[in-house]
């Protein structure tokens, strides 16, 4: 996982970010490599087709209830994010004191 800083000076600067680093991953690994992208974005429809059929990855999105058919039909699997999540148990993390001292 990469995670990189964006400056918001542009309206699409992340989606940019993320097809730039779509592209570094098809060059820098052959198949048989998978890219998973969590998004319902129909922009990204022209990357997940490239990375399907010119570069011949596995592709796989998971994505909103909004998605349009045109994006996950550039995908081999397609899956909503909610139903993919929807069996992991929930986790309460125990709530951190802190105290101050003067």
């Amino acid at each position: 996982m990469t995670v990189v800083h964006i400056n918001a000076t542009s309206k699409n600067a992340a989606d940019d970010k993320l097809r730039q680093s779509l592209r570094r991953f098809a060059q820098s690994y052959p198949p048989p490599a998978t890219v998973i992208l969590v998004s319902g974005d129909i922009n990204f429809a022209a990357e997940l087709s490239d990375l399907r059929h010119r570069h011949n990855l596995e592709v796989i999105c998971l994505h909103n209830a909004q998605a349009q058919a045109a994006l996950l039909a550039c995908a081999h699997e397609a899956k909503r994010f909610d139903h993919f999540t929807a069996d992991l148990p929930v986790v309460f993390l125990p709530k951190v004191r802190t105290s101050y001292m003067n």
